[in-house]
């Protein structure tokens, strides 16, 4: 999910405590369909390609489906969710503005979307909207924000996708991700965790 999270927190010169931003004025939200190709595990190294020069990696809160859903509505949209798992994002922007600015491509590369590495039961997490999330590259803090700072809940986009998609057992909805998230480079290496979900580390190599 693109565009989820604000994109500055007034008055602060760094990354605001977490979930004190002020709310601003809602977007559609936005998003793309990732490529199955692009999962990978949570130690796996992230492959950065050739063609690319701007690569991003996000952490963000992942929702896993548990069961068969079209038309839900946010108010009983939780009832498709069978946990949650840490999920690293990552993008080309190049990549993406080279294409018009479409995220299909510049998304869907291998090793894009780093899961894990614990899937955690939803009855396990009693709100996902209250959870820290937090990055690092070599050691440095980068993302140190909160699912507290969606702009659009979990039932929301759950209820906005099934309008046109039937989501089944083992999808996973990545929510977006707060401020923070840097550039990276082969030789980087770069960790994140969502509180409760465990810790993701990877490190960036040249593809091929």
């Amino acid at each position: 999910m693109l565009a989820n999270y604000p994109r500055e927190r007034p008055g602060a010169a760094g990354p605001a405590p977490s979930g004190t931003a002020p709310a601003p004025a809602r977007r559609s939200p936005q998003g793309c369909l990732k490529a199955v190709g692009a999962l990978a595990g949570p130690h796996d190294d992230l492959r950065y390609p050739a063609i690319c020069a701007k690569v991003d990696p996000e952490m963000e809160l992942g929702v896993v489906i548990g069961s068969r859903a079209r038309h839900l509505t946010p108010e009983n949209a939780m009832r498709a969710v069978a946990g949650y798992v840490g999920f690293c994002d990552v993008g080309s922007r190049d990549v993406s503005e080279r294409d018009g600015n479409r995220m299909d491509r510049g998304k869907g590369f291998d090793t894009f979307g780093i899961a894990g590495p614990w899937f955690v039961t939803a009855d396990e997490i009693p709100d996902p909207h209250r959870l820290s999330i937090r990055s690092w590259v070599n050691g440095e803090p980068r993302q140190d924000g909160s699912t507290a700072e969606m702009l659009h809940s979990v039932p929301d986009q759950l209820a906005r996708l099934t309008e046109a998609l039937t989501l089944v057992p083992g999808d996973l909805l990545s929510t977006g991700t707060p401020l923070g998230h840097p550039l990276v480079k082969p030789g980087d290496v770069v960790r994140g965790e969502i509180e409760g979900l465990g810790v993701i580390e990877t490190a960036v190599v040249a593809d091929g």
